[in-house]
């Protein structure tokens, strides 16, 4: 899955900000608007922004909304990415559910349709650790027995955003350096169903140094990256309908023995 950036052929929309908040007592029904909503900071840990002890030391869900709207056009795919809900979460668009997380230290990301002119997304926490969760631990009465060396964050810790995608797009971009051990050569593969691409790379300057559509190429004169000289290129993929950009470096790691090199 590539990361969200804007382009010629995308557009990301932060969602970053105050949302409101609500620590659930009883079954929540998504289908109505938050009452009693508290404003919270997102991306934030609730529990280190907050002084209410309720909060700070709650076992179970959190409700955060906000509402939001964006240009929908025709022939665009949108999607919702949410960085980090930790741990566990459901995530409702205007009141229909579209979405779940399973593991607050990957992202949740879900398909967004019926896009209205104002939207209300929703999204639904849950923190109590089992031992199926990572990490791991055990309700016991009611308090939350935690099998870890730190303290259990909570919130939405990591951006939130609305990005698009034209309908025949790249999914995905593998770039593999050092081909056939020759250190000038790359190699690119796409995934997604706009595969008829074209290739440019340019040096860390911005300076074009070679466009191909061959997905096996060399780069002249080629620099190589290294830990005190981290030296990147950045490679654009454009097809007729989509365009990405992505960064990488020219390097070589092999395993010699009890030496990696």
């Amino acid at each position: 899955m590539l990361f969200p950036k804007t382009s010629t052929k995308r557009n990301v929309y932060s969602l970053d900000g105050v949302w409101k908040f609500k620590i659930l007592t009883e079954e929540y029904d998504p289908a109505k608007p938050l009452t009693d909503g508290k404003p919270m900071a997102v991306p934030a840990s609730y529990n280190d922004i907050t002084t209410d002890k309720a909060a700070v030391n709650h076992v179970g869900e959190v409700a955060y909304e906000r509402y939001f709207s964006v240009p929908v056009t025709a022939g665009t795919v949108y999607r919702l990415r949410i960085g980090s809900p930790s741990h566990k979460c459901r995530i409702f668009l205007n009141g229909k559910l579209v979405g779940y997380g399973i593991n607050g230290y990957l992202p949740a990301d879900c398909l967004l349709e019926n896009l209205q002119q104002e939207n209300r997304l929703s999204v639904v926490i849950d923190n109590r650790l089992t031992f199926q969760t990572l990490p791991v631990g055990k309700i016991v009465d009611g308090k939350q027995i935690i099998n870890h060396d730190f303290y259990n964050f909570t919130g939405i810790h990591r951006s939130v955003c609305v990005y698009t995608l034209p309908e025949k797009h790249i999914d995905d971009i593998t770039i593999r350096t050092v081909v056939d051990n020759d250190y000038s050569k790359v190699s690119v593969k796409i995934d997604g169903n706009a595969t008829d691409a074209a290739f440019t790379v340019k040096d860390a300057q911005g300076n074009v140094v070679l466009q191909t559509k061959d997905t096996t190429f060399s780069i002249p004169d080629v620099k190589l990256w290294a830990p005190k000289h981290p030296y990147l290129y950045t490679l654009k993929v454009e097809t007729e309908t989509d365009c990405y950009e992505e960064r990488f470096g020219v390097r070589k790691v092999e395993v010699q023995g009890l030496k990696i090199l």
